[in-house]
């Protein structure tokens, strides 16, 4: 914690852990945090991430995880969204939430396993929209990695094995065949203006 708060988005991929463990690796104190679609998805993907979390407290024993919610929200934004922003509006939802748990820990950044280009979400222009949602900075400690350099690097701190058990992560819920990969920041305002969250 010397360098220190910070909140690690987890999702029980492979990606996220080796980010996190980055992040550690550097001396900040990591919290975890993880977003899932319980009772809509299984509960497979919560129990994945405690299993990660668990590991990785071996390098920070300090560090705690909280579970949170999504699919509600995720129902709520299918009826209000087209299709191809889905993924964008659930990362920008996340984020706000991971901002709420970053002020109540003390956090000053958040910790996401973000990858340039590996998937659609993660295109220079998107993670720069999904990004806006929020003020806190955003380290992303393998953006510039391959799928084999973090592959090698789960295997090494011990959290491959469990990466790759089957789940069901939060944005598989209503994801869209053809998601938007060149998202504009006005066209996403004008979009979110027009969401009502209430129930």
């Amino acid at each position: 914690g010397v360098s220190g708060k910070a909140i690690a988005l987890l999702s029980g991929g492979i990606d996220s852990p080796v980010a996190a463990w980055y992040a550690m690796k550097r001396g900040l104190q990591v919290n975890f945090v993880h977003f899932h679609s319980t009772p809509y998805t299984s509960q497979s993907s919560i129990d994945k991430v405690e299993e990660l979390a668990k590991i990785l407290k071996t390098y920070s024993p300090n560090s705690t995880l909280k579970s949170i919610a999504l699919g509600e929200i995720q129902k709520k934004l299918k009826l209000q969204v087209p299709e191809k922003y889905l993924i964008i509006f659930y990362r920008r939802y996340m984020l706000q939430l991971a901002e709420q748990e970053a002020k109540k820990f003390g956090a000053k950044v958040l910790i996401t396993g973000e990858a340039l280009g590996q998937v659609a979400s993660q295109t220079l222009e998107n993670m720069i929209v999904v990004e806006q949602a929020i003020d806190t900075l955003i380290l992303r400690p393998v953006v510039g990695f391959d799928k084999k350099e973090i592959i090698d690097k789960a295997k090494k701190i011990g959290t491959f094995e469990t990466s790759i058990l089957p789940h069901d992560d939060c944005c598989t819920l209503f994801v869209p065949k053809s998601p938007e990969t060149r998202a504009k920041l006005e066209d996403i305002l004008a979009l979110e203006k027009k969401i009502d969250m209430s129930d």
